[in-house]
């Protein structure tokens, strides 16, 4: 146990305090066999600075290997989101929908924005609480959601597997062909339903794992009243159509590297990441 416990922050110190370069993430994996973690194994906790935050995690979960050995795996997308709020000064609203354990709400628990995180899932949930609760300064700035968005208020299914190390695979939408091997029934309701603003910049991050049209579908009064800009991860041409044509958003297709804290805009989609925003948003394009 303590050989390994030495050579996982011996990693750690080989790639989160080393520069960006070419191969990095391949090389780590080759070093760190992600393959085999497995949350229901429940050792090799640890607690490490998450920006100017605390981050309790685990090692035998992607997501949090993720903060250990690099510091996160959205490094690109956690700067834009910071040169977003720079260059928006009244901007005073983030959304964290599909929050997860909190990767990407610890960090803007120092700005001064309110901070809204939704998680449906009972795992991530208590992560995501605990989290919060360990920086005890940023805590009134977040409030907690335990709900699934959509486009209704009712009862539903999140499908997740307990046996792998991703737990951000977990989906409203059942899969027959993943890996899913076990489900929880979660609350879910409308964004309009839970959170009524007028006139104020907003700053919102949907990773629901291809839930996200419905999740717009429900806060179609929100972002009628407000100026928005959304981060989505999608695979849906229709969505980025019906934003674009349809509600006259500007797009942009942002590029992000495993370990690279530097993100670029292309101009054609090559992933899942989209930038939806109104024409009254200051984009940082770096």
């Amino acid at each position: 146990m303590k050989i390994k416990y030495y050579y996982y922050f011996l990693l750690r110190l080989l790639f989160f305090y080393s520069p960006y370069f070419l191969g990095k993430y391949r090389l780590l994996t080759y070093l760190f066999d992600f393959n085999q973690q497995n949350l229901k194994i429940p050792d090799y906790s640890f607690t490490v600075k998450l920006d100017h935050n605390k981050y309790k995690g685990n090692l035998n979960n992607w997501i949090d290997s993720g903060i250990f050995f690099l510091g996160g795996w959205e490094l690109g997308l956690k700067n834009l989101f910071f040169d977003i709020i720079k260059n928006n000064k009244d901007l005073n609203y983030y959304f964290d929908i599909g929050a997860n354990s909190g990767t990407m709400t610890v960090p803007f628990m120092n700005k001064n924005i309110q901070i809204f995180s939704f998680e449906p899932l009972q795992y991530s949930f208590n992560k995501l609480k605990s989290n919060i609760e360990l920086n005890y300064n940023g805590k009134n700035k977040v409030k907690l959601f335990k709900v699934a968005l959509g486009n209704n208020k009712c009862k539903s299914k999140i499908y997740f597997s307990n046996n792998l190390g991703n737990i951000g695979t977990a989906s409203i939408i059942n899969n027959s062909s993943s890996q899913y091997n076990s489900f929880e029934e979660v609350k879910m309701d409308k964004l309009d339903n839970i959170i009524s603003l007028s006139k104020k910049k907003i700053l919102i991050k949907i990773d629901v794992e291809g839930y996200e049209e419905e999740v717009i579908k429900g806060a179609k009064n929100l972002l009628s009243k407000n100026d928005c800009i959304i981060y989505i991860e999608t695979n849906s041409y229709k969505l980025i159509y019906d934003l674009k044509k349809k509600n006259k958003y500007e797009i942009l297709y942002p590029n992000f590297k495993a370990g690279k804290k530097k993100y670029s805009f292309v101009f054609s989609r090559k992933g899942q990441d989209v930038l939806i925003f109104n024409k009254s948003i200051d984009i940082a394009r770096s």
